[in-house]
């Protein structure tokens, strides 16, 4: 019952926020959030070649270590997605 009100509460503040980007953003839990995030990441950077690197040597998962999270967390999809909105942005069609 708890967990039920928790969610609710939850829930209801984020049908407060702000605009729906940032409730989008913000619904995403534990390990949605964090792929979610090398998509954004990506998708955002300032070019192909920097949001690889920034997936391949990834910094701040294991810091103080560099790792490659491509292959330690599996997100060939969201690289994938990502290059495939870059490439779509870029033709004015995203």
């Amino acid at each position: 019952a708890l967990h039920l009100k928790e969610n609710l509460v939850y829930l209801q503040h984020l049908k407060r926020l702000p605009n729906s980007f940032v409730a989008q953003v913000v619904s995403l839990q534990t390990e949605n959030g964090f792929y979610y995030s090398y998509f954004s990441n990506l998708a955002a950077a300032e070019s192909t070649g920097a949001g690889l690197r920034e997936v391949i040597w990834d910094t701040r998962s294991e810091y103080p270590d560099t790792l490659n999270a491509l292959r330690r967390f599996n997100i060939y999809q969201e690289v994938c997605l990502a290059l495939l909105y870059r490439v779509l942005n870029n033709l004015g069609l995203a």
